[in-house]
This record gives structure tokens, C-alpha cells and sequence, in this order.
């Protein structure tokens, strides 16, 4: 996603983080600062990943969804921020 927009998280994991029952580990990344969707031109910079603290299995579906939107948009924010001009 371009920097600043906020992308759709799907059902999917929350479904897994379910049925799993497992840890889900949070990734934010800033490739949308440098590798704009749909398009062939792909800008020079270096990708950052954060790999966030895990989340621990068993919260109910909506806690672990917007706990998951929230530390993922968290930490993309200030990613971007970091790189911005960069």
C-alpha cells in the first residue's frame, strides 16, 4: 500500500489464529514506499521489516483483529516515517 493508506485485512487470519491456535507474529514493511501496486516502475531504497511481538492464541476474533490492524498500522507509520525522502 502506498504510504499513509491503510490497507484491508482479511478474515483469513483470523480464521487460522482460530483454528490454529498459535502465536500470530505481526510484520510491517514499508515496500509500498518503493514498489507502488500495479505498476511496472519500481523506485531505488531499502525495504524495512519489522517483525512484531508475537500475539497469543486465544483472544476473540474482533480484540485479535484490531489488535492486529492497530500494532501492524502502528509500526508501518512509523517505518515510513523513518524512510520518508529517504
Amino acid at each position: 500500500m502506498p504510504p499513509g493508506e491503510k490497507g484491508e485485512y482479511q478474515s483469513g487470519v483470523a480464521a487460522l489464529y482460530k483454528d490454529l491456535k498459535i502465536p500470530v507474529v505481526p510484520v510491517a514493511l514499508n515496500s509500498g514506499m518503493y514498489w507502488p501496486k500495479r505498476k511496472l516502475i519500481r523506485r531505488p531504497g531499502v525495504i524495512t521489516l519489522r517483525f512484531l511481538p508475537p500475539i497469543p492464541p486465544g483472544l476473540p476474533r474482533k480484540e485479535f483483529m484490531e489488535r492486529l490492524e492497530s500494532e501492524i498500522e502502528t509500526a508501518q507509520n512509523e517505518i515510513c516515517d523513518q524512510n520518508y525522502g529517504k
